[in-house]
């Protein structure tokens, strides 16, 4: 029951980020807001692990967190970006179904097929997807553009749950410290590729809220 309580409250901390992720999308480029929902979502986790005395992980752990930074960073790239573009009723639930997905099968390929009622919620879930992509208002490309960032932005959360569910040990916060940073680096990298200069802290609290409901 625990688990269940703790994943819907993720659910709604973590949807409210990504609304407000997108939303600071719509002033800033997709790139620029990584790097301020990041940044504070590093200083929270850093916080925690400070608090809880969580000692350095292991290195195996940490390659395991560094990648699932990464993936988690293009997930919010691509996620920011399809809702800047205003249609958060497609991008959403498909990033939301696919980015379950992945980790679901991966849970398969290690632990072996979980129940009836689960695999039917698994092909309704696809179903919705089906459904949801064919809906659009008039504007077919936007619709397809968006369908593509929401796919991407899934695969992103995807990878970031399936790696960083394989880290050993019982600690939460270290290693997510070093998935924060991971997705810190990778968001500076993303900026100076594309020569974006980086903002100052108060042209966007909303990104920086962003980020502390995305590490919460």
């Amino acid at each position: 029951l625990m688990g269940i309580v703790l994943a819907l409250i993720s659910a709604a901390s973590w949807g409210a980020g990504d609304f407000l992720g997108g939303l600071a999308s719509r002033k800033l480029h997709q790139f620029q807001v990584l790097v301020f929902s990041t940044s504070s979502s590093m200083l929270l986790v850093f916080l925690c692990a400070l608090l809880w005395g969580e000692h350095f992980p292991s290195s195996h752990n940490i390659v395991l967190a560094v990648l699932a930074g990464v993936c988690g960073a293009v997930g919010l790239a691509a996620l920011y970006k399809g809702l800047s573009m205003g249609n958060a009723a497609l991008v959403a639930p498909v990033a939301g179904v696919v980015g379950a997905l992945i980790p679901t099968l991966v849970g398969i390929r290690i632990e072996g097929l979980p129940g009836g009622l689960q695999l039917l919620g698994f092909a309704l879930s696809i179903a919705g997807i089906w459904i949801v992509s064919r809906s659009n208002d008039g504007d077919a490309s936007g619709s397809r553009d968006g369908l593509v960032m929401a796919l991407l932005a899934g695969l992103g959360f995807g990878g970031f749950l399936a790696f960083i569910a394989q880290v050993q040990g019982e600690q939460v916060f270290a290693p997510l410290v070093f998935s924060k940073l991971a997705s810190v680096s990778f968001a500076f990298i993303l900026l100076r590729t594309r020569q974006f200069s980086i903002p100052k802290l108060k042209v966007s609290p909303v990104a920086i809220l962003s980020g502390f409901l995305d590490a919460g």
